[in-house]
């Protein structure tokens, strides 16, 4: 059985990258579906994650990008994360911007 799948420029780049560094189609396609969850749920509320880093410990963090949270803290300079394939957060623990690779989300509570 084939399937096809309409995806927007930035999604089909994200997914090629992910589909380089795990070489999985299947996961990548559930780690797409994992990511666009995490924004959605960001844009409205405080999000607990959990994700490797890259030096291989694992962390949780309570990140958000809603703007009554993070909205003074953005200053427009700098790169996208969707141009880094990596997700861009507010930590509300740590009070400072932090990011993730695509890849390396474990879980989302």
């Amino acid at each position: 059985m084939r399937s096809i799948v309409a995806l927007e420029n930035k999604a089909l780049k994200r997914a090629l990258v992910i589909n380089s560094r795990i070489d999985n189609p299947f996961m990548t396609g559930i780690i797409m579906e994992r990511i666009s969850e995490l924004k959605r749920r960001m844009q409205k509320e405080v999000v607990e994650i959990v994700f490797q880093k890259k030096d291989g410990s694992i962390t949780r963090r309570f990140a958000t990008t809603m703007s009554s949270l993070a909205g003074k803290h953005i200053n427009g300079r700098g790169m996208s994360g969707d141009d880094k394939n990596v997700v861009v957060f507010w930590d509300c623990e740590k009070s400072a911007w932090r990011s993730f690779q695509v890849q390396s989300l474990i879980k989302i509570l």
